[in-house]
């Protein structure tokens, strides 16, 4: 099993740490461009400093004080924008887990921690996001966001970034299972749990023990809207980034929620390549 620790420190304070930067932003320009698309830049600008006063910068020191090594009391920078500019200003992100000249001496115990933190971070400005979406809009709307950007955005530049900092390439389901494995949503921590399988040389299995939005809406008595969120863009994001390394991988959903038992896994998917005569 891949652990963060598997790696040497060089990789993780040079090149993981900076993917991880790489690809928060990645995550929320698609956010901001679709939102502007859709209802102008004013809107999107309300929303977008809405979500970090709201629900993001009140985290920070929570998160930074659980996991960087002792963490020095953070400014935030937007502060400077006065309330007249915010319309034509977007949210500076950088900072809270932004690697330093000083990552690369910590231990490597250290640098994994900084690595999860900044995970956490990433879901809490995803998460502040499609809340504020929700609010305005509805579930509808919001899914329908995340779907759209998720395909159009995300997950080519997602490819990208793997390639240029991790150096995950190639065609095959080992390749695949590697970008996997690495992403950010299938980091270890509180929001998920994944393990990773190939039972064969050509078939990956993988499966999602826990998951963020299942422990929410299950816990919410909401199995409706759990459904929705996991329809809504998993599906896609598996199928459309399979094609991305290879146009003959094949997805099966092997489960998917709404679960039948508190037991289930949450997720799981197998992944393999198609025969000549499979369609």
């Amino acid at each position: 099993e891949l652990r963060f620790t598997d790696f040497s420190r060089e990789a993780l304070a040079h090149r993981f740490l900076p993917w991880s930067e790489a690809y928060r932003q990645l995550c929320l320009d698609g956010w901001a461009r679709e939102v502007a698309r859709r209802y102008g830049a004013a809107t999107m600008a309300e929303i977008e400093w809405a979500a970090w006063n709201d629900q993001v910068l009140p985290e920070i020191d929570r998160m930074r004080r659980e996991f960087l090594p002792a963490a020095q009391p953070y400014r935030d920078p937007n502060r400077d924008v006065p309330e007249a500019r915010r319309a034509a200003t977007r949210v500076t992100y950088a900072g809270p887990f932004t690697p330093d000249a000083r990552t690369a001496e910590l231990a490597k115990p250290e640098l994994v921690k900084w690595l999860l933190g900044s995970h956490e971070y990433l879901l809490q400005c995803i998460e502040a996001w499609g809340t504020q979406i929700t609010v305005r809009y509805g579930l509808d709307v919001m899914f329908d966001i995340q779907w759209t950007l998720w395909g159009d955005t995300v997950l080519p530049g997602a490819k990208r970034l793997k390639e240029e900092y991790l150096g995950i390439k190639g065609d095959t389901v080992a390749d695949w299972m590697k970008d996997l494995q690495v992403d950010a949503t299938a980091l270890p921590g509180k929001a998920f749990d994944v393990t990773f399988e190939m039972p064969e040389p050509e078939v990956g299995v993988m499966t999602f023990n826990r998951c963020v939005a299942v422990d929410q809406w299950e816990a919410m008595g909401r199995p409706d809207i759990l459904e929705k969120n996991c329809h809504s863009t998993c599906p896609k994001s598996m199928i459309v980034t399979t094609k991305f390394y290879n146009p003959n991988m094949k997805v099966e959903i092997l489960a998917i929620p709404p679960r039948k038992d508190p037991g289930d896994v949450c997720c799981r998917w197998r992944f393999s390549l198609r025969g000549p005569d499979e369609p």
